[in-house]
């Protein structure tokens, strides 16, 4: 039993959702989905099309500001590094450094760990 579906498939769920709810149970759009997708949301399908709206602006929001995508977060905080005003260059640094040390810590790593602790 799927409660955020209430057990129907989604498409049955959203559109009866849509008629007796209004949008802020109806599921997200495909349009929606493949776009929170290409920016590396995870499962975007489980979203309401007012979550995925929201994400949506966060995530266009973080890209006007050079932040470090959804998908270097997620690989950086495995690490520790904090990821909250990251630029997407740095983020990109990191993951080299990450990357060509096997995906073991590097001092950069370390680094950006202990600037988190201070």
């Amino acid at each position: 039993y799927d409660s955020v579906h209430g057990g129907l498939g989604k498409s049955v769920f959203a559109d009866n959702a849509t008629r007796e709810y209004g949008p802020d149970v109806a599921m997200a759009t495909e349009k929606q989905i493949a776009a929170l997708a290409k920016f590396g949301v995870d499962d975007p399908r489980r979203l309401t099309k007012r979550q995925a709206n929201m994400m949506m602006g966060t995530c266009i929001d973080r890209a006007r500001k050079g932040l470090a995508t959804i998908k270097q977060v997620r690989c950086l905080k495995k690490y520790g590094v904090a990821t909250d005003e990251l630029t997407k260059r740095r983020a990109s640094e990191l993951m080299t450094s990450l990357a060509g040390n096997g995906w073991r810590p590097t001092p950069e790593i370390v680094a950006a760990r202990m600037r988190v602790m201070a």
